[in-house]
């Protein structure tokens, strides 16, 4: 059965990509939801080619949030606020260049992210989970885990 390899880059590593995988997926969302028209705007794809979200998930999780933002859509047109927070915060220095392992890089790139929806909800911790998509009670959990008090996060850097 392995009678050849191919060797696939992550899609994090081939960003320029992501325009046409992206196009091709929301064909398919398309089709499947009956909406002929739906389509992304300019900024959109312009954002979710250069956003430094690693893709832990490569193509799987592109198509995966394509279907998302596809079925809770509301309009034809899909814009860069219509992209779940956790791939529209995430910023450059969240991500360590030489990623050590999955679970180190992953986990900091959510602490990051929670720190800084927190922040920016002053604090509203009700607002901040929703913001996030988790219940109150898992980013309570989420705050422990990190380390985090919400004083702190209220204060800014």
């Amino acid at each position: 059965l392995n009678v050849i390899s191919i060797h696939l880059p992550p899609l994090r590593d081939r960003r320029e990509d992501i325009p046409l995988l992206a196009a091709s997926f929301l064909a398919d969302v398309a089709a499947a939801l009956h909406c002929p028209d739906l389509h992304f705007s300019e900024d959109a794809l312009r954002h979710l080619a250069m956003v430094p979200y690693p893709w832990p998930g490569n193509i799987r999780e592109l198509r995966n949030v394509l279907q998302q933002v596809g079925v809770l859509l509301q309009h034809p047109e899909i814009r860069w606020d219509d992209f779940p927070a956790s791939i529209r915060m995430v910023r450059a220095e969240a991500l360590p260049a030489d990623r050590p392992d999955s679970t180190g890089w992953l986990a900091q790139a959510e602490r990051q992210l929670i720190r800084q929806i927190v922040q920016q909800c002053a604090g509203n911790l009700s607002q901040a989970a929703h913001q996030l998509g988790i219940s109150r009670s898992t980013l309570y959990r989420k705050l422990e885990q990190f380390g985090l008090k919400r004083q702190m996060l209220i204060a800014p850097d």
